[in-house]
């Protein structure tokens, strides 16, 4: 991509300079403006110069509620002398599930702030606005510059900011195409409907031209020797798999797809990846995820840590599965697959003093990847683990989040949700170990279609949490110290004074672990799980009814229990090589 210097572009201008330029808020305001710019025009050159070129005749001023805002002829920007509150307030109930959203005609830079803010690790937002000056604004107000280059912001910006979206979208192909739009009230609906029809046929014309470019990319001939691993690179509390098979492919020298990387997360990104490979690696997706024009002949290679099978397609039967428990393999043959093409592939255990979710470094310790001289024992003698010194205690690693009901229509739904709610705060094992088994015997019980009702709301929000707050209930009442970490728990009253803290990265997830003595299995689940690799004694339910569980609790906090260990093979590159017929030199 053409990148231009800043040398051309005016950061302030003259009028700028005028308003009140010895002011700290129009300080503030030229430094975002210069750093905004100088990213911009390193991942969108032709939106920096013209956006440093606009008029802008503006006082910079803090806003009511401390946001950096400005006033023009008198009257707050925007109209608004609120504007991070107001777009808190307005963007409240915004859902944002696509990879890519486009957000139309903000009305201030707040909002942009607010939508970045509630987006998950991946996503990225395409601002839409028909006036460069209000752009122009907007990078004075916040810093941007962050997002700008991490490809998680982008503008389609001036009169005629359709044909610039078509050559965002054009230009940057690896970025997916917007899945959702955001808007506020703010704006006319008139308005809004148009650059709804305008950004569709925009949206129609790429995804046709990025269709005939995958398959165009995927005709490239297979090499024998090749494996590419898809790995997920942003931090999410407990989800390892991603970070496990990056290692792997780290020290095999094999190459690897950022899908966090929303640059690098469309069809054609991931078609630009695969091509001519042998094989595939990748965790808890199958052929199914991946472009359709694929050919067979690629295996993929899929290491299940989630309990999701992918379905058997019939004309792939090179395609194999890792299963990370061994109770899956029923299901696996199940479905189709045969046992040749079915493996048992568990977490590899990891130096508790250096987290496995630290990266760079090859933290994992398997039998082939840490340390290729040793092929034969599961943790390598030539790199020894060496267990940090535990804290104190039992701990709660997990997100959570208040059981508060959603507005539910129907008077059924909401009797539901009280009704669970109840049962798993007095007996959070009644959840037995499948949130969604659970969820379906209760809609059986009542009479209630599940097509009618949102699982995942009712598995995310309601039984996932409900349950992991009453065993902290438990723990607290039979008087055994418990430290939380994660988000939500400050938002509990009852165990907020116990709260010690959020999981934001590799580092503070170390720190977390390093702190405590056990850990606590707080999902409605039995299956594998990373929690087990982590160097410390773990507190499951298993069969155990509450009494036996909390004297189980009572003897870990004495120190009377040892990590679990691997009891069967773990994930390794030799397996990978095998399932995808490639030779170990390879």
């Amino acid at each position: 991509m053409r990148t231009q210097g800043l040398d051309s572009i005016s950061i302030v201008s003259g009028t700028d300079r005028a308003a009140a330029a010895d002011t700290a808020a129009s300080q503030a305001a030229a430094r975002h403006a210069e750093a905004n710019l100088r990213a911009l025009s390193e991942r969108q050159p032709g939106v920096a110069t013209p956006v440093a070129q606009a008029s802008l005749d503006v006082e910079w001023v803090l806003a009511r509620d401390g946001y950096l805002t400005a006033r023009q002829d008198g009257h707050w920007a925007s109209g608004c002398s609120l504007p991070r509150r107001t777009a808190e307030t307005i963007l409240k109930s915004m859902e944002l599930g696509a990879v890519v959203t486009c957000f139309l005609a903000p009305t201030h830079s707040a909002q942009i702030r607010v939508t970045l803010d509630r987006m998950g690790p991946g996503k990225a937002l395409i601002v839409a606005l028909p006036d460069m000056s209000d752009l122009r604004l907007m990078l004075g107000c916040d810093g941007f510059e962050d997002e700008i280059r991490e490809g998680r912001l982008w503008f389609a910006c001036g009169e005629n900011w359709t044909g610039e979206l078509g050559r965002l979208l054009a230009e940057n192909d690896g970025l997916p195409m917007p899945g959702q739009f955001v808007r506020t009230a703010l704006v006319d609906e008139g308005q809004i409907q148009e650059m709804i029809r305008a950004a569709q046929g925009v949206f129609s014309t790429e995804s046709a031209r990025r269709v005939e470019a995958v398959g165009t990319i995927l005709t490239e001939p297979t090499r024998s020797d090749a494996i590419c691993v898809i790995v997920p690179g942003a931090f999410r509390l407990w989800e390892a798999a991603g970070g496990v098979i990056g290692e792997i492919a780290a020290t095999a020298g094999w190459p690897t797809l950022d899908t966090d990387d929303p640059c690098c997360a469309s069809p054609v990104a991931l078609a630009q990846a695969v091509a001519g490979q042998a094989a595939v690696l990748i965790a808890n997706a199958g052929r199914v995820d991946l472009p359709a024009e694929l050919p067979e002949c690629t295996r993929v290679i899929t290491w299940v840590t989630g309990g999701r099978i992918p379905p058997f397609i019939q004309s792939a039967k090179a395609d194999a599965l890792l299963l990370v428990d061994s109770r899956w393999r029923a299901a696996a043959l199940s479905a189709g697959w045969s046992a040749e093409r079915v493996a048992i592939a568990g977490w590899p255990t990891y130096r508790p003093a250096k987290s496995p979710f630290h990266n760079p470094g090859a933290t994992w310790v398997t039998d082939t990847v840490s340390c290729e001289k040793n092929t034969r024992k599961q943790v390598c003698p030539c790199h020894p683990a060496t267990a940090s010194k535990p804290g104190a205690g039992l701990a709660v690693i997990a997100d959570t989040t208040p059981l508060d009901m959603p507005k539910f229509e129907l008077s059924s739904h909401r009797l539901l949700w009280e009704t669970i709610a109840n049962e798993l705060s007095d007996d959070p094992f009644a959840a037995g170990d499948d949130a969604r088994a659970y969820l379906a015997r209760w809609l059986k019980r009542v009479g209630i279609d599940e097509s009618t009702i949102d699982v995942r709301c009712f598995v995310d929000r309601l039984i996932v949490p409900a349950y992991q707050q009453a065993l902290v209930r438990w723990l607290i009442a039979a008087g055994i110290e418990v430290k939380l970490f994660g988000r939500g728990w400050d938002r509990i009253e009852a165990l907020a004074g116990r709260h010690a803290g959020e999981i934001h990265d590799r580092g503070s997830l170390e720190k977390a672990i390093e702190s405590c003595a056990v850990l606590v299995h707080a999902w409605p689940e039995s299956c594998a799980h990373p929690i087990d690799a982590v160097g410390r004694p773990v507190l499951r339910r298993g069969f155990k009814g509450k009494e036996m569980w909390l004297n189980e609790a009572r003897r870990l906090a004495r120190g009377q229990g040892k990590p679990p260990e691997n009891s069967g093979p773990i994930i390794s590159a030799a397996m990978v090589r095998k399932l995808a017929g490639v030779s170990p030199a390879a």
